[in-house]
This record gives structure tokens, sequence and C-alpha cells, in this order.
């Protein structure tokens, strides 16, 4: 009885720890994602920062809190957050893609774990970009933009997106080497 009773102890204290580690986790990534309203400069790199934080949560919680962390997030920040931008980047990739990286890293070799990053990311951004413009532009000022680049025009969207897999690369480089130094350095003062 006395042996049980420990166990369900520990089991409700593990408990509240992944309710509590998510819920600070969530409400920093919302302020962050609020605070870009304010900072427009950041407006990439806040969403960056945020989903960052969401691989602590994979962490040192599991990825099923991790995933109702960003949950939690993504749906208040369309909610009550100013920038449409910032959230939609979190939403469409950055607030799940530590949760991903995490699953594909332990359960793939190398080649089909880059291979799926690549496509997911590609799938995102063509998503996000679709969206923004749809919501934030006219059909007018696509032509005028267009009819501005020339005869470079149809080189435009390729040319971002080549650009948007170099910083993909670079992310998830930068993710991995924080999470290292988090693992290694930042973990032991906070988590004994």
């Amino acid at each position: 009885m006395l042996l049980e009773n420990n166990i369900t102890q520990k089991k409700n204290q593990k408990l509240s720890f992944k309710i509590a580690l998510g819920g600070i986790i969530a409400a920093f990534s919302l302020a962050l994602i609020f605070m870009s309203s304010m900072l427009t400069m950041l407006n990439y790199t806040i969403p960056c920062i945020a989903g960052m934080l969401i691989a602590v949560t994979v962490i040192e919680a599991d990825k099923k809190t991790a995933f109702l962390c960003y949950l939690t997030v993504s749906i208040l920040s369309i909610l009550i957050t100013p920038n449409f931008e910032s959230s939609l980047l979190f939403i469409m990739f950055m607030g799940y893609y530590p949760i991903l990286k995490s699953i594909l890293e332990r359960n793939c070799n190398r080649m089909v774990e880059q291979v799926i990053k690549f496509v997911v990311f590609n799938v995102a951004v063509v998503l996000y970009y679709k969206l923004f413009m749809a919501v934030f532009t006219s059909p007018e000022s696509d032509e005028a933009f267009l009819k501005m680049l020339g005869k470079y025009a149809k080189y435009a969207n390729l040319l971002l997106l080549g650009m948007a897999n170099v910083f993909f690369v670079m992310y998830d480089n930068l993710l991995s080497q924080l999470v290292e130094i988090y693992i290694k350095s930042i973990r032991k003062r906070f988590f004994r």
C-alpha cells in the first residue's frame, strides 16, 4: 500500500511538472509573439525563439506536452496577438518543427530525416506564402510587383524559396547546437 501511494505520488508530481512547464513555456512563447508587434524588425526571429522554447518542453517533459504547448500558443496567438505574420510563421512551421525534429532524429536514418525535413519545410513555406499573400496583398499589387521585376519575375519565387532553404539549414543547425548547449550547461542550473 505504501509503495503504491509512493508511485502514485511520483506520477502526480511528474504530471504537475509537465503541466506547469507547459504553461510557463506557452505563456513565454505567447508573450514573445505578442512583442513581435512592437518589434516588427524581429517578425521572423521571434517565432524562431518561441519555437526553440518548444524544444525545451520536448526535452524536459515529452512530445505530447510540447504539442499541447504548441497548440495553445498557436490558437492564442491568432486570437490575441496583433502581428498575424509572426503568429502565422509560428503556426505554419516554427512551433511544431522542434517536435518533428526530435521524432525524425530518433527514428530515421540521416538521409530520410533530411528529405522529410526539407519536404515539410518547403510545403510549410509555400503554404505560408500563399496564405500571407491572400490575406495581405491584392492581385493588383502582385501584378505591379512582378511588372517591376521585369524579365526576372519568373525567377523571383524560386530565389525566395532558395533563400528560405538556406535559412532553414542555418536554423536547423542552430536549433541542434542550442539544444546541445541547453542539455550540457543550462539544464543543470534549472532542473536537477
